[in-house]
């Protein structure tokens, strides 16, 4: 190879290498930005991931308090329907027992008026009895005026027949102390003076005594009352 193409061949080489080199060169500064810009985009990565891991972190606590909010309001919501129903079964005992009750007031408003009506009954009952009783007192008061009468009635009666009794009895006491074949007897009888002295005169007067004493006063022989 002549020295002249050597030169011209090592010119061109040059002029590559040159501009080899000014690539390289260019290739070097888009090298270095490129790693200034990756060690930039590494620290924002970093920068980011730390970030991140610090949000992450931060949304675990979040996320477990709000898990622990959300179990709290959980357990506020299971208890607000447990007193729920509790107050539900209340309500519907309170109602039970309301029902209970309306039903034993109507009951003691149905026994009131019974007992009512019936008070009113043994009401009239009374005042029927009460007249009845006034009817009874007057026509006692009238039977005991009447027994009353009659009562003096008797007594005098009796007083009246004490004295006829005694009378007889003088007579009869005289006719023991005397002879009875010939003394008459003077009594308010039947005729016995031609029966004096016998068995048949003193049956005569037992008869009479007997009709007209012991009949109607009630005793119970004649031989009480005449002694005899």
């Amino acid at each position: 190879m002549s020295p002249s193409l050597l030169l011209n061949n090592n010119t061109d080489s040059l002029s590559e290498v040159a501009a080899l080199n000014t690539t390289l060169a260019e290739l070097q500064t888009e090298y270095d930005a490129y790693i200034s810009s990756s060690r930039g985009i590494e620290e924002e990565l970093e920068a980011g991931l730390a970030e991140a891991l610090a949000s992450s972190q931060t949304s675990e606590i979040e996320r477990d308090e709000a898990l622990a909010a959300a179990a709290a309001a959980r357990t506020e919501v299971n208890n607000g329907a447990a007193a729920l129903r509790r107050i539900e079964e209340e309500l519907r005992i309170s109602r039970a027992g309301f029902r209970n009750g309306e039903r034993i007031i109507e009951e003691r408003e149905q026994r009131c008026r019974a007992l009512e009506q019936e008070n009113e009954m043994l009401t009239d009952e009374a005042l029927e009895a009460l007249e009845r009783c006034a009817l009874l007192e007057g026509e006692a008061e009238e039977a005991a005026e009447r027994n009353e009468a009659e009562v003096r009635q008797y007594r005098e009666e009796i007083l009246a027949l004490k004295g006829d009794i005694l009378h007889l009895q003088s007579k009869l006491a005289e006719m023991e102390s005397k002879d009875t074949t010939t003394l008459p007897l003077d009594v308010d009888g039947p005729d016995v003076s031609d029966l004096v002295g016998t068995s048949d005169a003193l049956a005569d007067f037992n008869d009479w005594i007997t009709k007209n004493i012991v009949k109607k006063f009630g005793f119970t022989k004649v031989t009480c009352c005449l002694g005899i």
